[in-house]
């Protein structure tokens, strides 16, 4: 249980700095979750370098175009 609380801790960090990096996609907040807001923004400004490109949406339509 510690364990996965420290590494929740560190990946807050590191969603943390890359909020610095790239702002207009709310890292810090959402912390790379696929929150309605972080889907949204995929979308409209495209993924970042961090972005895992071979995570699956929930929806297809909602990525299309």
């Amino acid at each position: 249980a510690a364990a996965s609380i420290l590494a929740k801790v560190s990946r807050d960090r590191i969603m943390e700095r890359c909020d610095r990096h790239w702002p207009s996609f709310g890292f810090a907040k959402h912390k790379g979750y696929p929150t309605p807001t972080h889907r949204r923004t995929v979308i409209d400004l495209g993924a970042t370098p961090i972005h895992r490109m071979s995570f699956r949406w929930t929806d297809p339509d909602e990525v299309a175009s």
